[in-house]
């Protein structure tokens, strides 16, 4: 399993948190150019957020596109991510396409972590994350819920369910509406 960057030594010896910046761009050029800026910032990893992509519904320009991102990142790591419109993001594509553009973001190689909505399509997450696993990209599962604060004991079988899939780090974000969320 690859380092997935989520903490990370200091020249010191230190462990922090580690520090990821979004590239949320919808051409290719702007996508790029983020990247250059990213790889000279203290950052260690970037964040390519798939689902602003214009190209996002063609899997096929996936690939040159993370070419271009990991060519101008350097040793920062790269977290790939298509957030649904279900799930707050940008991307319309129904279940099928959403797996196949993630499916073709692992096997690329140049990923080090991919960002599967578990809960999108409960039947194909636990493929999705076999099949990251299986070409080296670690994954971050994820559900999110923009609407309210589920009850804690949903929260908590969210997470749960995430760790028995083999997700590498879970993440829930949810919407408070009260104090007591």
């Amino acid at each position: 399993m690859k380092d997935i960057c989520l903490r990370v030594k200091d020249s010191d010896g230190k462990e922090r948190p580690g520090i990821c910046v979004p590239i949320v761009a919808s051409e290719k050029e702007r996508i790029f150019a983020e990247a250059e800026r990213i790889s000279l910032l203290p950052a260690d990893m970037a964040e390519w957020r798939m689902d602003f992509f214009e190209g996002a519904d063609r899997p096929e320009q996936i690939v040159p596109v993370l070419e271009g991102i990991k060519k101008r990142l350097g040793d920062k790591k790269l977290l790939a991510t298509c957030r649904t419109r279900k799930e707050g993001g940008q991307y319309m594509g129904d279940s099928e396409a959403y797996f196949l553009l993630c499916r073709t973001a692992a096997a690329s190689g140049l990923v080090d972590l991919l960002d599967v909505e578990v809960f999108q399509a409960e039947e194909h997450g636990p493929e999705l994350i076999r099949f990251a696993h299986e070409h080296g990209c670690g994954v971050v599962a994820s559900s999110h819920d923009f609407e309210k604060t589920p009850p804690a004991e949903e929260m908590l079988r969210r997470l749960r369910r995430m760790e028995e899939l083999g997700a590498d780090a879970a993440k829930l974000a949810v919407m408070p509406s009260c104090v007591q969320d």
